[in-house]
């Protein structure tokens, strides 16, 4: 039976007592004035995700075996959450362990990143796990570093190779590795997963034309 948890309040409360994790971004709106429908789900990342699971209750919304997305009943609703662990590509394994090891606690009594690993994990995150830079984020980021995320591959880059970091491509395919500008290689898994995407696309493309062709001549 899943847990059901009271508040995100109860949530943290216990996992600040059991887990060592920290939520990587939009924890300004956490606990008390977070809402699904707004915020999306929540990114944290821990160095045990089976324990994080057992402690939070959570249940996997996808049998995929590299999904990392998971629901745990809080009030009356079922809150979205990502699982990042250590050794999971979303960050390399190095970077990942920094970011728990410098972690800050929050006047909400939350985890997060210290400042440093804040904002370039956040100017990663748009430029490498995203296709398109969202409007939220590139205000985020501009107001950060003073210029538009796009301008700043070159700066990304740097601090990546300062301090021993690599950009990292994540276990879970369904998150995106925008290799454009990054000097690697995809994986053969990666590789054959976005020929498959692109096979898909164009086959669905192809299925859209058709039927509207004979929509118009019905």
């Amino acid at each position: 039976m899943q847990r059901q948890w009271g508040s995100l309040r109860e949530f943290f409360d216990e996992l600040n007592l059991q887990c060592y994790y920290v939520v990587l971004r939009n924890f300004d709106y956490l606990p008390e004035k977070y809402k699904c429908e707004l915020h999306g789900d929540i990114d944290i990342l821990t160095d045990d995700v089976n324990k994080m699971v057992d402690v939070t209750g959570a249940k996997k919304t996808a049998l995929k075996r590299y999904r990392t997305h998971y629901i745990c009943r809080i009030g009356d609703k079922d809150v979205e959450f990502d699982f990042r662990y250590i050794g999971d590509g979303y960050y390399c394994k190095k970077w990942e362990k920094d970011i728990l090891k410098n972690r800050i606690m929050n006047d909400s009594g939350i985890y997060i990143p210290n400042d440093e690993d804040y904002k370039y994990t956040i100017l990663y995150h748009a430029l490498v796990h995203k296709k398109e830079i969202a409007a939220d984020y590139c205000k985020i980021i501009t107001a950060i570093f003073g210029e538009n995320p796009m301008e700043l591959i070159e700066h990304l880059k740097k601090y990546i190779k300062d301090n021993n970091y690599k950009f990292s491509q994540p276990y879970d395919l369904s998150v995106v590795f925008n290799f454009r500008n990054i000097p690697v290689i995809l994986t053969p898994r990666r590789f054959i997963y976005r020929f498959y995407l692109d096979i898909s696309m164009r086959s669905r493309y192809k299925w859209s034309v058709i039927r509207k062709k004979i929509r118009a001549e019905e």
